[in-house]
């Protein structure tokens, strides 16, 4: 155990130095990052924790998550670039600590440490540490997720429905659908690619999906009924239908774009990355189960 805290000593001391340093020496350069650090400041001056706006008017963007995250921050330490960026900056810290256990469970100890800096010391991970925006807490909660999964479901395991779920629904707090959509997804193709479909095939199910809306289930009811539909109606149909059905505020690019995206943000690590996928895919090869006797 003393060696897990010190490598967890480590991770933090790695994450501290590309993190901290300048943290609020530039102002909120991002529209994004104004608007969500004021919308907080808004919420915390109205004494609100359900309704979020903007310019005192109903901001229907993104869930409340990072919103709560920043009038904590705002409580503690004040209103300043610093506080706003600070939710981002724990919640990157704490990525590299539950990807150090994901990897530690799966590989070995050091495999665990690397991995950890690996994620800290990416230009876009750093980067996401730097901005009051919510991609980093997606990021742990999505992490949070993976971790939870992998460590409950081994050996025909049925534990990890409802600890993925509550995980899920911090993420759909934190960004909305996509939330509960991409981990979903990897499971799914999880299970295909091992023959285990059948696994999605319990009543356990039912458990996670009550667990699952009783986490993301109360702000949305509550900020729905207090804005007669309002904010439903304009954050499921413009901001995530539309979105997904058209490009909107010019993010446009080619097909490539993400491909390309990834070799630069994920830069010093980028020249791994096709080592990587051929070692990823060769090793995720199905291993048949001995046969089960009754």
């Amino acid at each position: 155990m003393s060696g897990r805290y010190r490598d967890y000593a480590v991770l933090v001391a790695v994450a501290a130095a590309l993190t901290l340093p300048n943290l609020g020496a530039t102002s909120l350069w991002d529209v994004d990052e104004g608007v969500n650090a004021e919308a907080a400041r808004e919420m915390r001056e109205n004494d609100t924790w359900v309704i979020p706006t903007f310019n005192y008017q109903l901001r229907t963007a993104k869930p409340v998550m990072l919103y709560w995250l920043q009038r904590a921050s705002y409580s503690v330490f004040g209103v300043s670039e610093w506080s706003a960026r600070l939710p981002s900056v724990l919640a990157v810290w704490l990525t590299a600590l539950l990807v150090y256990e994901l990897a530690r469970r799966m590989f070995d100890r050091a495999t665990g440490v690397l991995a950890g800096i690996v994620l800290v010391s990416a230009l876009e991970v750093c980067v996401l540490a730097h901005a009051a925006t919510p991609d980093a807490t997606l990021l742990l909660f999505t992490v949070l997720t993976y971790y939870l999964f992998w460590t409950r479901h081994e050996g025909d395991s049925r534990r990890w429905w409802t600890a993925t779920a509550a995980a899920c629904g911090l993420a759909v707090l934190t960004k909305g659908p996509v939330g509960v959509a991409l981990p979903g997804l990897v499971i799914l193709l999880y299970f295909a690619w091992n023959r285990e479909l059948g696994r999605l095939l319990d009543r356990k199910f039912f458990w996670a999906a009550l667990v699952f809306l009783l986490v993301a289930g109360p702000w949305y009811g509550l900020v729905t009924a207090e804005t007669r539909g309002a904010w439903a109606q304009a954050f499921f149909g413009r901001e995530n239908l539309q979105r997904f059905a058209t490009p909107m505020e010019n993010h446009r690019g080619p097909f490539f774009y993400h491909a390309a995206a990834l070799l630069v943000l994920f830069a010093p690590w980028s020249v791994f990355l096709l080592g990587v996928l051929w070692y990823s895919v060769k090793a995720a090869r199905p291993t048949p189960r001995p046969p089960r006797f009754l």
